[in-house]
């Protein structure tokens, strides 16, 4: 199947970037959620006809996976590795339960699927919170799953650069591999860290060692003077509306403290779980100076949540990100990042995969680096760049998104205040404002008053992932 790729810039002209000669690509593709049910177990609402691409109140069916990872093959099949950062087993509603054996199926598959395409490149993978049954309660200890998907990947051959420990994915679901650049990649089992887990809810241990591995491999990297770079599943810092936590406060806490000590050799780090595009910010304990950057790649599913009173998350579009870097820095340089009009398709109108945006274009900065990234997020705190943010964050190209003061104040503290007391702070400071939002019959946000975020888009921060 051929694919055609449209650019869609979202200003106008295009930002100089400077050339570098050792620019390296990696993919960052996260919650995929496929569901192969008959049944649809995914689905948290009926259409009258299933549509051809599949249903937005439903994971992903299998052509949609099939049409992102062709469309990955098609734009660059040169990357240098991929990231794949979770959830990858469908969303059980409506009483359903998932199995073992479902779960490894479902990983099998779609690994294979991955591989089919990318024989040669690099895959660090890391599991997410639905990855597991029962989902959400990932041991820090060996298991069935863990060894299973253990032995899928090494015969995939994404373990044969491992270092320290080889088993300690299937002993905890984490491990970490040194790439050929020199450059070494950590895929953590943050899942550990996740509210919804109940297994460490009242710990104080850092569960298998985890941070104590971290910490050992980033003090080696700065003493070989090379970087690390670090993926994971459920990230640090707070949702989309800046108010609700992913991680029990400890964890948070041990994890931006890690972040902050050995900043200068870690690369990312990079996320999923929220479905929507968006980056945040670690500052130094002064809140003075800007140390890291997070981003959180969007998802595949195009999966709406339905919350208690019946009320749909905001409709959104399924994605792919193509990160571009220095292959002797490691410098994060730019990234583009595609979309699937997943209306448009099941219309029968195109089943393209398109540039929604490239970062530097966008925000005009001149580069992805974290001062780079610190400009970006200032533009949006200040509404210079609100549009352009939420139409990356649902990955709809439209021209009609507005966004308010309280709005932008919302979207700060999730970006600027990745702990939580400090976002509880700043979201007590716009607490109390109403807002309304509306999607016409294409997916087009339209705003028409705002407190902190897309009210319906905030249950990502605790029922998607």
């Amino acid at each position: 199947m051929w694919y055609w790729y449209v650019s869609l810039c979202l200003i106008g002209g295009a930002f100089a970037n400077p050339v570098t000669p050792n620019k390296g690509t990696f993919w960052h593709i996260s919650d995929l959620h496929y569901d192969p049910t008959e049944e649809g177990k995914s689905c948290v609402k009926r259409e009258a006809e299933t549509p051809a691409w599949g249903s937005q109140y439903c994971d992903s069916a299998y052509q949609l996976l099939e049409s992102a990872v062709q469309a990955m093959k098609d734009i660059d099949n040169s990357a240098d590795f991929l990231l794949w950062t979770g959830d990858t087993v469908l969303h059980y509603t409506n009483g359903t339960v998932g199995t073992e054996k479902e779960v490894v199926a479902i990983m099998t598959n779609v690994s294979e699927l991955i591989h089919s395409a990318f024989p040669d490149v690099h895959v660090v993978a890391s599991l997410g919170n639905h990855d597991y049954v029962p989902d959400n309660q990932l041991p820090a200890t060996s298991s069935e799953i863990y060894t299973n998907i253990s032995k899928v990947w090494e015969r995939l051959g994404w373990f044969k650069e491992e270092i320290g420990d080889r088993g300690t994915f299937e002993k905890y679901g984490f491990y970490s591999v040194k790439l050929p650049s020199g450059l070494v990649a950590v895929a953590l089992n943050t899942n550990f860290y996740y509210l919804n887990n109940k297994v460490y809810a009242n710990l104080t241990e850092d569960p298998g060692n985890q941070f104590s591995m971290l910490r050992e491999i980033l003090t080696e990297a700065r003493e070989n003077s090379t970087k690390v770079l670090i993926s994971a599943h459920v990230p640090f810092g707070v949702g989309a509306r800046g108010d609700y936590k992913h991680m029990y406060n400890k964890y948070n806490d041990d994890f931006i403290s890690i972040i902050r000590e050995f900043h200068d050799v870690i690369v990312g780090p990079f996320f999923g779980h929220e479905h929507n595009d968006a980056f945040k910010l670690v500052f130094d304990e002064d809140g003075k100076n800007v140390l890291s950057s997070a981003f959180m790649a969007p998802s595949i599913t195009p999966w709406r949540w339905r919350d208690t009173n019946g009320v749909f998350s905001q409709y959104h579009n399924p994605g792919i990100r193509l990160v571009s870097y220095d292959k002797q820095t490691f410098d994060i340089l730019d990234y583009k990042q595609y979309y699937f009009d997943f209306n448009a398709a099941n219309a029968g109108k195109n089943t393209e995969w398109r540039q929604l945006y490239q970062f530097t274009t966008a925000y005009e900065v001149a580069d992805a680096s974290i001062s780079s990234v610190q400009k970006a997020a200032e533009k949006v705190r200040t509404g210079e760049k609100i549009a352009e943010y939420l139409q990356a964050y649902y990955l709809v190209p439209s021209s009609t998104i507005g966004c308010e003061d309280t709005c932008r104040a919302g979207l700060s503290c999730a970006i600027f205040e990745t702990e939580h007391s400090k976002a509880r702070q700043c979201v007590k400071a716009i607490r109390g404002v109403t807002q309304t939002t509306t999607t016409d019959s294409a997916g087009t946000i339209v705003v028409l008053s705002h407190s902190v975020l897309l009210i319906a888009a905030a249950f990502t921060s605790i029922y998607v992932g």
